[in-house]
């Protein structure tokens, strides 16, 4: 028998309580990945894990896609920590990180995630360690010396936030909010449209059902 999930008010108050001991450096990012991100995620309605036997041509979060990446050494093979779909189409990647990362300081992972994201022609980017949850707009090309390029400030969360403001997450990241088309209204937002249009007007495309969110994103501030 498949044990339940935990809700975010369980994984919130769990990180509370193990929070010291989560930021030790003999934390595996595996530990944290398994016992707080993807259950996150799963809190959302996304089939982290497959349980549903899509198989790797149809499932929704596909882990460790390989992506190719354009580097200053040439193309090379990366792959983001989770890749989320649906119908087959890319919406969003996440990077997760252990949290002993500081993700605001770390311009390494901030430009990984965003580059993965950016050369997979994918709007958004997320990283986070749990602890901190960050998006990233990346119709805007990432640039290394510039780590705050394409952050949505009103994305920038603590885990001591999600369930405060678990509504708009769950309005904007989703599964079913996904699907109705809330990644195509938080593009309109955020994107910055006189940069790398091709890949607005591409994601638009493939979320074109409107949808429009129950909070405003300004309740971040």
């Amino acid at each position: 028998m498949s044990q339940q999930s935990p809700s975010i008010d369980e994984l919130v108050q769990g990180f509370a309580t193990h929070i010291k001991a989560l930021k030790s450096p003999e934390t595996k990012e595996a530990t944290v990945r398994q016992n707080y991100i993807d259950p996150f995620w799963r809190a959302l309605g996304w089939d982290v894990g497959d349980t549903e036997q899509r198989g790797p041509a149809e499932a929704e979060v596909i882990i460790e896609k390989t992506v190719e990446t354009a580097e200053s050494t040439g193309l090379r093979n990366r792959r983001p920590d989770y890749l989320f779909r649906l119908s087959g189409f890319p919406r969003f990647i996440v990077e997760a990180k252990k949290p002993i990362i500081d993700i605001d300081d770390d311009k390494e992972a901030i430009f990984q995630a965003k580059q993965y994201a950016w050369n997979s022609t994918i709007p958004f980017a997320i990283l986070t360690d749990f602890e901190q949850f960050r998006l990233y707009d990346t119709t805007l090309k990432p640039i290394f010396q510039d780590p705050e390029r394409g952050l949505v400030r009103d994305f920038a969360l603590t885990y001591d936030q999600y369930k405060t403001q678990w509504d708009v997450l769950t309005n904007t990241f989703g599964r079913a909010a996904v699907e109705g088309g809330s990644l195509g209204e938080t593009s309109r937002r955020y994107s910055n449209r006189q940069s790398t249009s091709r890949k607005c007007v591409t994601f638009r495309r493939r979320v074109s059902r409107p949808t429009s969110l129950q909070y405003p994103l300004s309740t971040f501030q």
